[in-house]
């Protein structure tokens, strides 16, 4: 039964899931700034990224029990809501601690959002549907990020970070419009759930023995673990070093949203043709090739950065074919508690994102840190390698 149309169901799952390229991608290019004015070292920064991550994280799997019970709705407009009051908070903060803080409640905003959007299209749709409607929407998310990497770092340049923060609350201002007046409840009355530990206890027992939630689970962390650590360090090794400016920082990263799109586009086409199963398995070769090619053409010679990206672009065309397969495939098997499956999936996924984050923080002054930063990619490229032969050999 479909409660809504395809289009605004996609407009919905995108601004949703674009929650999370707002909430990073517009703000990396203030990373160095953030940590000159509050008197902060390259790793406390960082804390910033790495702090929003854990708390996106831990509250995923709260916000999937109350969406599976009160519906996607009503968890939207109170997460929306609480994500502009943080954002608003960060700008005015005088101490990177303050900010620590500010990202924390902007990360439980997001568990939120994030929870009912990759939810939203099981809701309605059959599981080949869903996927393809989650595609579309992880498309979304890739336009999003192209307007974030250059808006993010125009504002930085030229109007400070403390504006960037504003312009971050904006778009959770026109989000919640837009679910308020534009989106209807799609979770069924049949398929509320009551909260009951016990019924919870069952529920979460039977998600975390499903090999293919696990499998679709590890490749998604996998994926993003690569991501984060280039995410959490490419600010302080393009302009922190000198090499570009903050506005320049913004146009070279929109390699990345550009490389994500087409993985998008080309996962919708290669489940057309092939199946979800077979897509997984370019994925993991376009993974390999960027980070095998990045050791061998990068390591041991000055940072180049659009020699970098060129490369790397190969990394995000894997990924957005990754996420369209693992976002779906970790849920398709939970009709009636796909918010729980979702936020156990992200909770795994962000945990293990965010020790990563917190790892390259530490050792971002090392001799050899370009070195680990290149085999940390490398090392999430084969996970997500072997998840696509787990999931093809298990199918």
């Amino acid at each position: 039964m479909k409660l809504i149309t395809n289009n605004s169901l996609v407009i919905t799952v995108a601004i949703c899931l674009g929650i999370q390229p707002v909430s990073t991608d517009l703000y990396l290019p203030t990373l160095p700034a953030i940590a000159s004015e509050l008197n902060a070292t390259p790793g406390e920064a960082q804390l910033t990224f790495a702090a929003l991550l854990m708390s996106f994280g831990i509250f995923q799997f709260l916000f999937g029990v109350l969406s599976d019970r009160y519906g996607r709705k009503p968890i939207l407009l109170s997460g929306f809501f609480f994500y502009i009051i943080s954002s608003v908070a960060a700008s005015l903060v005088h101490s990177i601690e303050a900010l620590v803080l500010a990202r924390v409640m902007q990360g439980i905003a997001m568990a939120a959002l994030f929870v009912c959007g990759r939810s939203i299209p099981r809701d309605v749709h059959h599981p080949h549907e869903a996927t393809q409607v989650l595609s579309k929407g992880l498309t979304g998310l890739g336009l999003i990020a192209c307007f974030c990497q250059v808006i993010g770092g125009y504002l930085s340049s030229y109007f400070g970070w403390r504006v960037t923060f504003l312009a971050i609350a904006g778009y959770g201002a026109l989000s919640f419009i837009w679910i308020a007046y534009f989106q209807k409840e799609t979770l069924l009355p049949e398929n509320k759930t009551f909260i009951s530990w016990r019924v919870i206890n069952k529920n979460v027992r039977k998600i975390l023995v499903n090999k293919y939630f696990l499998i679709y689970t590890l490749m998604m962390s996998a994926s993003y673990a690569g991501l984060y650590i280039f995410l959490a360090n490419s600010s302080f090794l393009f302009i922190g070093e000198g090499l570009l400016e903050p506005y320049e920082y913004g146009f070279i990263m929109l390699m990345m949203p550009c490389g994500h799109v087409t993985g998008t586009f080309l996962c919708r086409y290669l489940i057309r043709r092939l199946s979800i199963e077979k897509a997984t398995i370019f994925g993991g070769a376009f993974s390999l090739a960027s980070s095998s090619l990045l050791y061998l053409l990068t390591v041991g010679e000055p940072v180049r950065p659009f020699l970098f990206m060129s490369i790397f672009v190969l990394y995000t065309i894997s990924h957005g074919i990754n996420l369209s397969c693992s976002s779906s495939g970790s849920v398709v098997p939970f009709p009636k508690s796909a918010g729980q499956a979702s936020a156990l999936s992200g909770l795994i996924m962000l945990l293990i994102g965010s020790s990563v984050s917190l790892f390259f923080g530490k050792i971002h002054e090392a001799d050899n840190f370009y070195t680990i930063f290149i085999l940390g990619i490398f090392s999430s490229s084969v996970m997500v390698a072997t998840s696509a032969y787990l999931i093809n050999r298990y199918k």
